[in-house]
């Protein structure tokens, strides 16, 4: 929620929908990416959306692997732990 003043009382600012529920850290992130490509958030949202419609559900494969992603093949150091061990 976002709070600003204005003639001595505050007003409610929601916040955009699509930032809802997004994690700051990756948001952060995505961003960067996103401004390399020229693209806005709601811009690239709005892709996914599309592709979800497109698609007629989520526009890549979503599975359950039999080993986490830190343990899988490290031939390029890639998803070693973070225990210094490479």
């Amino acid at each position: 929620m976002i709070y600003e003043e204005r003639c001595s009382h505050a007003v409610y600012i929601p916040a955009p929908d699509h930032d809802r529920g997004i994690e700051p850290e990756a948001k952060k992130e995505d961003a960067a990416i996103l401004d390399e490509l020229g693209l806005s958030m709601s811009a690239a949202m709005n892709m996914f959306l599309r592709a979800v419609i497109r698609e007629g559900g989520m526009p890549f494969e979503v599975k359950v692997t039999s080993q986490p992603r830190r343990e899988k093949e490290r031939s390029d150091g890639a998803f070693a732990p973070d225990d210094g061990e490479r």
